[in-house]
């Protein structure tokens, strides 16, 4: 036995000692003869119930001990019992029996030896030594709770035997289906499999499961994982072998196929496509009804179209007044400088000896050629000057007409971009409430023909109105869009010498461009018409149309029971495949939003370590966040749907936890996390409410 606890202790030693751990020590005391515990005592061991919910992998050691009155045996047994009272009272606290690691040691080890009531009392006590490893990251907490999860189920029959897993999946293993990684053939009855369903959000954020391939968006239809083992060894599908599956699920959508997933570095799961299709069955029967109460109540939230000005393009092309050069002073010759002649030497027939006077007089016949050039060199200099001062009265003369043209120029840019900005925002307008029309009309028809039935109304109209067709409205405000871009940086060209340096480089670069295609090409930029003015207010605060919308969501979903019609993805429906792999199964189809549709999310404050996802809550897609630069992580989801971010991660040991509910609206979103320190059993409990 001993030899047993031994090997216990150096086991949760070793799972500890690869991460940070601390350890607190507690004694509890019992009355002479007794194996009770009092208040004092259980208030103590409350502590620790306590203490651990905030920590990840612990281990507790018990030690019992006995003062020394009574024979060696009776203490003995007196120690187990305490011992044994200890141990399932902190197991109905919770505490994991395969946690802790008891000892009793009767009188053998008391901590006071001395006589004496006090020292009696010191050796009647239980020791209670408590491991445990601080987390360092959101994945550690999550992992913590993953073996919950995870059910343990023993073929008992050598045939082909049916499985069902406590979430409602149900497998069909077939004879002789396994084997190990040596190609032994192994005996179904010998096989124990390992299988964990992962139906709803909070299974997948606490499993890492995300819903992208290769960074594609999945819409799943549930996902589930299965091993098989034998005598601990792993084993895997023989050739030909295929497991027949039913999953149950509350997403049947068409184009379902199999994906099998591989954890990344980061320890979240990514999906590769199988290709393998997963067919959908619906068990209940749908009945249309029409709802023309909803459908007139729609199309009374119709708004009125605002007036257009008119508009004329030509008048945008402005030519850019040329400033004049300014001439530059002609430069002054400078006169040769004289030899000087060697004084001591005289002039005579016996100079030409002297090597000195003859170098001299070598140079003096260079500088009298020198003098020659020179005075050519400043008559030309005098008619340069002479140009020069005309070419000045030039300038001068055109630079009181360029500062005329400049100012007209700019009285007429300035005006033409205040003219443009105006218009521009007046058909903006014009657009919105047309696109904002366009989809409760759609909306109202389809209610109309007893085929919509969805609670998503913000989401569909929204969806439905970008889809109007174009308008000759659009056109105008596109090529509004472009021509105040290019009189924008028309301006800009004209004031490059208060830019800095990347500021002036693209003025630069945009004026070669505007002067190579000013004939009729302008720079200009995608514009997509935005809807948020007619049901958003300030980008996030709800108007009153999204309240009366959301009003009449409830209703519609309170009617559509009462009169006994079931959103499609609340039937209990089957989703059915066979797979020939093992390991984590996704049922999934790529979403096929398209880009127009898409809208940037950008989290700030993610940290190293941190665990982060988001789950779109229509499409049953949970997409995994990472941390870039300055912690900033960036995303980009359906515009319109109804999302929560979840985010885990440790601080100072302890789990910490934000979680955020929102709508996906057409700007860019910008989250700013504030994580607060939360029981392991509060975060167990919120993604259980996911």
């Amino acid at each position: 036995m001993k030899k047993l606890l031994t090997l216990l202790t150096v086991l949760l030693l070793s799972h500890l000692s690869n991460a940070q751990t601390s350890e607190k020590k507690f004694v509890i005391y019992f009355a002479t003869d007794s194996d009770v515990l009092d208040e004092t005592s259980r208030l103590r061991l409350d502590s620790i119930e306590n203490l651990v919910k905030n920590v990840g992998h612990y281990s507790i050691f018990l030690y019992a001990h006995t003062d020394e009155a009574g024979s060696i045996p009776y203490n003995e047994a007196l120690s187990k019992k305490r011992e044994v009272a200890t141990s399932n009272y902190l197991q109905q606290k919770g505490i994991r029996a395969n946690s802790m690691t008891s000892s009793s040691f009767g009188e053998k080890r008391p901590v006071l030896k001395e006589e004496g009531v006090e020292s009696i009392q010191e050796n009647r006590r239980v020791e209670i030594l408590l491991r445990y490893k601080n987390f360092q990251s959101g994945k550690e907490i999550l992992e913590t709770g993953r073996a919950d999860d995870k059910q343990i189920i023993r073929l008992t029959d050598a045939g082909a035997q049916e499985i069902q897993g406590e979430k409602g999946i149900q497998l069909l293993i077939p004879a002789n289906a396994f084997m190990k990684a040596s190609g032994d053939f192994v005996s179904n009855e010998s096989v124990q499999i390992e299988l964990e369903e992962f139906p709803g959000f909070g299974e997948a954020v606490q499993h890492g499961l995300g819903t992208l391939s290769n960074g594609r968006l999945l819409e799943s239809g549930g996902m589930f994982y299965i091993g098989a083992t034998a005598g601990g060894e792993t084993l895997r599908l023989r050739e030909g072998m295929e497991i027949a599956v039913q999953l149950p699920s509350q997403n049947i959508q068409s184009g379902m196929t199999v994906f099998y997933g591989e954890r990344n570095e980061q320890g979240v799961v990514d999906w590769t496509n199988s290709g393998q299709a997963f067919k959908a069955t619906d068990t209940s029967t749908v009945v249309k009804l029409p709802l023309p109460g909803f459908a007139d109540e729609l199309l009374g939230m119709r708004k009125p179209l605002p007036e257009v000005n008119d508009y004329t393009p030509e008048a945008c092309m402005l030519k850019i007044p040329k400033r004049p050069n300014m001439p530059h002073l002609p430069r002054k010759p400078s006169p040769p400088v004289e030899p000087q002649r060697p004084e001591h030497i005289k002039e005579g027939l016996f100079a030409i000896f002297n090597e000195e006077w003859r170098e001299w007089y070598k140079d003096h016949t260079a500088y009298l050629e020198d003098i020659k050039r020179y005075n050519k060199r400043m008559e030309q200099y005098a008619h340069r000057i002479e140009i020069y001062h005309k070419q000045m009265e030039d300038y001068r003369s055109d630079s009181l007409v360029y500062a005329r043209e400049r100012e007209t120029f700019n009285e007429s840019l300035n005006k033409a971009i205040v003219e443009r900005e105006e218009l521009f925002e007046s058909l903006s307008a014009w657009l919105e409430v047309a696109h904002w029309n366009n989809g409760l009309q759609r909306i109202s028809r389809l209610m109309r023909d007893s085929v919509y039935y969805s609670s998503h109304l913000s989401n569909d109209i929204r969806t439905q109105a970008l889809l109007m067709p174009s308008h000759t409205y659009s056109d105008k405000t596109k090529r509004l869009r472009q021509e105040i871009d290019a009189l924008t940086y028309l301006k800009k060209c004209d004031e490059k010498e208060a830019l800095n340096i990347s500021d002036r480089n693209r003025v630069f670069q945009f004026q070669t461009f505007y002067y190579k295609n000013r004939n009729g090409r302008l720079l200009g930029s995608t514009f997509i018409p935005k809807v948020n003015r007619c049901y958003v207010k300030d980008g996030s605060v709800p108007n009153p149309a999204l309240e009366r919308l959301e009003a009449m969501e409830a209703v519609i979903a309170g009617k559509k029971s009462e009169l006994g019609i079931f959103n499609r993805s609340d039937l209990p429906s089957l989703y059915t495949t066979r797979i020939n792999n093992m390991g984590y199964i996704n049922c999934d189809r790529f979403n096929t939003t398209p880009q127009r549709l898409m809208a940037v999310v950008r989290v700030k404050g993610v940290q190293r370590g941190d665990q982060v996802f988001v789950c779109v809550h229509r499409l049953k897609s949970v997409l995994p966040l990472y941390a870039g630069e300055n912690g900033i992580a960036v995303t980009e989801l359906p515009i319109g749907e109804k999302v929560t971010l979840v985010s885990i991660g440790a601080k100072d040991g302890r789990a910490v936890m934000d979680i955020r509910k929102f709508s996906v609206g057409r700007e860019i979103s910008t989250l700013e996390l504030a994580p607060e320190i939360v029981h392991l059993d509060q975060i167990k409990s919120t993604l259980a409410s996911l």
